[in-house]
């Protein structure tokens, strides 16, 4: 008998070279694989973003106030307004870098990185071993029936064998053999006590149980048949779904790690502007000119201090 997805040659409890060939289960696995190499990439850049951050937040804050202590010591105001500014600049993107890098990525990508992983990919790899555990039952199931089946036909064999030599002994053993009274009580009772397996010496006994044997055997390899269908069937089913689902995940994690990047460069630029403004406004107005105009004003302004203290 020959047997789709079962072959003969497979030894009982088989190793996973043994499984028949499962190209469909062998594409979502690497699916599967994949996704979770998108994932683990993905936690693995936004951890060194956060120990980034972590450091550079550090000494952000330390620059300010560096920034913030200059100004208090800069007698020239233009000047001191600069250094404010700049501290003021430092100190908001060191807030957005928070904000934007660090909380907004374990919110919008991390926590969903670990939603992806319990609601995604453990499902799917969950019912990738559930498809290999039955096909495995069903090669043992098939070596099982294979082995019931061999024995059955050897002991038919010997039944016909010894068939052939009681015929050969001719109809005179079997006129000897008139039971009398006290036999087919002894009969009764053997039948009465309704013995677990087949006397001893009673091929046909022991033919009729190995083909019971084999029958049990092979109803067994059909429900396990059906069951590495039934799951095939379900794993065929969810794969669209999984690989819609696996690139619209892994789009919007990407989409959400460019959108904070810019996010927190547009907030650094928006915040650098004052401080920018107040370097122009330190100069005067804009230009070399300007610049000479500031200086010279800052020349004035120390004289004027200079010439109102005492020579000594």
């Amino acid at each position: 008998m020959v047997r789709e997805g079962t072959p003969r040659n497979m030894k009982r409890r088989g190793s996973e070279s043994q499984l028949p060939p499962d190209p469909m289960g062998a594409a979502l696995t690497a699916r599967v694989a994949q996704q979770e190499s998108n994932a683990r990439v993905l936690e693995e850049e936004q951890a060194a973003q956060l120990a980034l951050s972590a450091r550079l937040r550090a000494a952000g804050v330390a620059a300010s106030a560096k920034l913030r202590d200059a100004a208090a010591a800069e007698p020239h105001a233009p000047l001191a307004d600069a250094f404010v500014a700049l501290s003021d600049a430092l100190a908001g993107i060191e807030e957005a870098r928070e904000q934007l890098l660090r909380r907004r990525a374990q919110e919008k990508v991390l926590l969903p990185l670990r939603v992806m992983r319990e609601q995604l990919i453990a499902p799917m790899r969950k019912l990738l071993g559930d498809r290999k555990a039955r096909l495995k039952a069903m090669v043992a199931a098939d070596a099982d029936f294979s082995a019931a089946a061999a024995a059955g036909q050897q002991l038919q064999q010997q039944q016909q064998l010894q068939q052939q030599q009681q015929g050969a002994g001719g109809g005179a053993a079997a006129a000897a053999a008139v039971p009398t009274t006290k036999d087919r009580r002894r009969k009764n009772s053997l039948f009465e006590k309704k013995p677990s397996s087949a006397p001893a010496g009673d091929p046909a006994a022991a033919a009729r149980a190995g083909a019971t044997k084999a029958s049990e055997k092979f109803r067994r390899l059909l429900d396990e048949q059906e069951a590495a269908r039934n799951v095939g069937a379900l794993l065929r089913a969810k794969a669209p779904a999984f690989e819609a689902a696996r690139v619209a995940a892994t789009r919007a994690l990407l989409a959400e790690a460019v959108r904070a990047r810019m996010a927190f460069h547009c907030r650094a630029l928006e915040l650098l502007t004052p401080a920018a403004a107040a370097l122009e406004r330190s100069s005067g107005c804009a230009g070399g000119a300007a610049n000479e105009q500031g200086e010279a004003e800052a020349v004035a302004a120390l004289e004027m201090q200079l010439a109102s203290l005492s020579e000594w």
